[in-house]
């Protein structure tokens, strides 16, 4: 259901066998209803646009469960009955905290000193790739991974210095930002200080002509 997983093609596909398998195992669907079920999904992962949304998908952003209903709502709830069905299962299953305590020791175990958040990241997907194929000796080694890792420390280059200039950036924006506040202070305390000149000025000219007619009267 990871649209991360989904958009892989063929880790998906073995995904969702792995688990169809589990549920006619427990007597929880018929072997009709798996082949059906494998179709909707293949057929639904196929489509362009399904595979730009999974592109595009943030869980900051969108929970999963609203995703596959608005995906599956806008594609046509009909056409894929059998394979909504088995998510809404999936969704209300309750899987405790094992799979979460499991994920904190491979944090454990991959995580070293001064390690950053995105280091960790790039090691879980690369473990979770590599379990998803079952076994190490399954995992195939493509051309494009290859060319990945001859480029890998081109690309950490260029990643350092997109975040030095960010960070450069951010120096300057605070900077700027320090002169502004700092202007708009000194615009603020001459506001008040000619806002109490002119007020005394009145005061006084008011004062003034008080006198002048006091004096006027008693003449």
């Amino acid at each position: 259901m990871d649209p991360a997983i989904a958009s892989r093609g063929e880790i998906a596909y073995k995904q969702l066998s792995s688990t169809l398998r589990i549920y006619v195992k427990n007597n929880l669907i018929s072997e009709i209803t798996v082949d059906k079920i494998d179709r909707e999904y293949r057929h639904l992962i196929g489509i362009p646009i399904v595979q730009e949304k999974f592109q595009t998908f943030k869980r900051s952003e969108i929970r999963l469960d609203h995703f596959w209903v608005d995906l599956i709502t806008s594609c046509g709830k009909k056409d894929y009955e059998n394979l909504w069905s088995f998510m809404k299962s999936i969704m209300i299953l309750s899987h405790g905290n094992a799979a979460i305590e499991r994920g904190f020791s491979v944090n454990k175990e991959c995580l070293v000193d001064n390690q950053k958040e995105k280091s960790l990241i790039a090691q879980r997907t690369t473990y979770d790739t590599v379990n998803a194929k079952g076994r190490l000796e399954n995992f195939i080694v493509t051309k494009d991974l290859i060319h990945a890792a001859r480029n890998a420390h081109m690309w950490y280059k260029e990643e350092l210095a997109r975040e030095n200039r960010e960070k450069r950036d951010a120096e300057k924006m605070r900077g700027r930002r320090k002169r502004a506040a700092r202007v708009l202070r000194e615009f603020e305390a001459r506001k008040r200080q000619i806002l109490f000149a002119v007020s005394l000025t009145m005061q006084l000219k008011k004062l003034r002509e008080s006198t002048i007619k006091s004096k006027w009267h008693r003449n």
